[in-house]
């Protein structure tokens, strides 16, 4: 919040303050002066720094692995939809005979947009705003999960391409991700894929917790608003009123679901594309692909070993 930055507009609140404050001299006689916005925009520029500063020191783990985790989307984005004249990992005519429409456009639009996701996520848990990260972290989670389904499931994603109309978008939407469609397709296609019975529990949990997780950001409930409203010390046990938010321990889980939610969706990814569709990646010639399997490596190594760092 950089304040008033509009020149118009502060010749118009310079203006007409004044008069503007009169009109309320019933409820206090004392005038508004703009000198309390600008202790306003102070107030939260201070938030956000100090915000920023504590996050630095108290999540660094987390931020670190959230990182990786937007530098691993990045380099799978850049791979999916390169403007190169090669047959990468989504062949022209991978959607339709007639390569209408490109698949490197639709899947490098998703995983661009998981990739900004996951930046601004933890762009907002640094500055002391978890709430919206979190409901942020709904739409990466939810948009990551269809995109598993359009990748497994090609009547799927031929259906999800073709409407133009948003009445007819959001019809076709509906009529494959919605009621409970989502969480169905994905445990089909664990099941498809072969996953061992253990495996098969786990992702199960995992799905389930983090849909309460992301639900009970976004559905604006008596209890959620209080809870979302208090910011939990990192050392002590107490949680304080903040109106312009601040840096809190609740970011922790915000972050390391972040990380684990990106991770199950590169693991399906690449389970899919070569295990399910038989896509050699070594005849594949952009290297961005393999940038992001290493970067993905290293990131599942550091979260099973974090207590080590």
């Amino acid at each position: 919040m950089n304040g008033i930055l509009n020149n118009k507009i502060c010749e118009y609140l310079k203006e007409n303050i004044d008069r503007i404050s009169a009109n309320y001299d019933h409820i206090d006689k004392e005038p508004v002066v703009l000198d309390r916005l600008n202790y306003i925009f102070e107030k939260n520029s201070e938030v956000r720094e100090t915000s920023v500063d504590t996050s630095l020191k108290t999540l660094a783990n987390q931020i670190s692995t959230s990182n990786l985790l937007s530098c691993c989307l990045f380099t799978l984005a850049c791979s999916v939809y390169s403007d190169k004249d090669i047959e990468g990992i989504f062949p022209k005519q991978w959607i339709t005979f007639e390569g209408k429409p490109d698949p490197k456009m639709v899947f490098g639009c998703a995983i661009t947009q998981l990739c900004s996701f996951s930046i601004s996520i933890v762009e907002l848990a640094e500055k002391g705003l978890d709430n919206a990260a979190r409901v942020v972290l709904r739409s990466f989670i939810e948009l990551s999960w269809q995109t598993i389904i359009l990748l497994y499931f090609r009547d799927d994603l031929k259906r999800y391409v073709v409407p133009e109309e948003q009445e007819e978008v959001n019809r076709v939407w509906w009529e494959l991700f919605g009621r409970g469609k989502i969480q169905k397709k994905l445990s089909l296609i664990e099941e498809n894929l072969g996953f061992e019975p253990e495996s098969l529990q786990k992702y199960k949990k995992y799905r389930k917790d983090v849909y309460q997780f992301f639900s009970e950001s976004v559905h604006h409930s008596s209890i959620n608003s209080l809870v979302s409203s208090l910011i939990g010390d990192f050392e002590e046990d107490k949680f304080q009123w903040k109106p312009l938010g601040g840096a809190g321990i609740r970011s922790d889980a915000t972050l390391f679901t972040l990380t684990l939610s990106g991770l199950y969706f590169l693991d399906m990814f690449f389970v899919i594309v070569q295990d399910y569709h038989g896509t050699d990646i070594a005849d594949l010639t952009e290297h961005y692909y393999k940038d992001c399997m290493v970067f993905r490596d290293c990131l599942w190594g550091i979260v099973e070993n974090l207590y080590e760092f």
